[in-house]
């Protein structure tokens, strides 16, 4: 079975849904809106805001996650699109525009470089509707590169039998993360490595490309409770208007 496999069978038991998440994404939409849910994962938050009312479309470039995401609205019996999509072609959906578009998870940085992050956001810009808003949320790698940071916060469901093991190879101006997954049950372990390039986007460099696709009343925070972002922040949590 193959990492990625593995990681979609567990997902939900290694990343939960974030309440605090949730609210913050919530107090950032009007009633009823459209959302769209790029790199959605399992579909926690696109799940969460279809039962609010709003109408989700959800994307993610793997189907089994896809696959998770239709088997949880069709057992709660939720109205909710879903598409495997390459975060790159969000132009080619039918369902736009959008009064929110929402990156969370780290997703935005998995891809190849600033140019290709660039002419995504502006796709996001153009399915915006006037005045629309975008979310984007990022590991603080302005944290990461200054400090040389090599190693994450060990994941441990020790009820469940999951370790999630974490760590970052600084390597000509990129950023390798390496995931080691370690699933123990009934008497049997197994162990799962992969290792992903990632671009280390700076909070610096998110707000210019912001600005350059148009953006305007860009503002940066530095976890999901709203504190402003510092170096020291774990995250940056960009909050953006069309």
């Amino acid at each position: 079975m193959s990492f990625y496999h593995i990681l979609s069978k567990y997902y939900d038991v290694i990343f939960p849904i974030n309440p605090v998440q949730t609210s913050f994404v919530k107090s950032h939409l009007k009633d009823n809106t459209t959302i769209l849910d790029i790199a959605a994962g399992s579909g926690n938050l696109a799940i969460e805001l279809a039962q609010q009312g709003h109408h989700v479309t959800a994307i993610d470039l793997d189907p089994r996650m896809i696959d998770t995401i239709n088997h949880k609205k069709n057992e709660l019996g939720i109205s909710l699109s879903t598409h495997v999509m390459d975060m790159r072609k969000i132009d080619s959906l039918n369902t736009q525009p959008y009064d929110t578009v929402v990156c969370v998870g780290n997703s935005l940085v998995h891809l190849n470089s600033i140019a290709e992050i660039k002419n995504c956001l502006k796709k996001a810009y153009l399915s915006l509707q006037e005045s629309g808003s975008l979310i984007i949320q990022i590991v603080n790698f302005d944290r990461v590169v200054q400090e040389e940071t090599t190693k994450l916060p060990l994941i441990e469901r020790k009820e469940n039998g999951i370790t999630f093991k974490r760590t970052y190879q600084h390597e000509n101006g990129r950023i390798i993360f390496h995931g080691e997954l370690t699933v123990e049950m009934e008497n049997k372990k197994e162990v799962f490595n992969n290792s992903v390039d990632l671009y280390p986007l700076t909070s610096r460099e998110l707000m210019d490309v912001l600005e350059d696709c148009h953006f305007k009343n860009i503002e940066c925070f530095g976890s999901y409770k709203g504190e402003k972002h510092t170096l020291t922040s774990p995250a940056i949590i960009v909050v953006a208007k069309k």
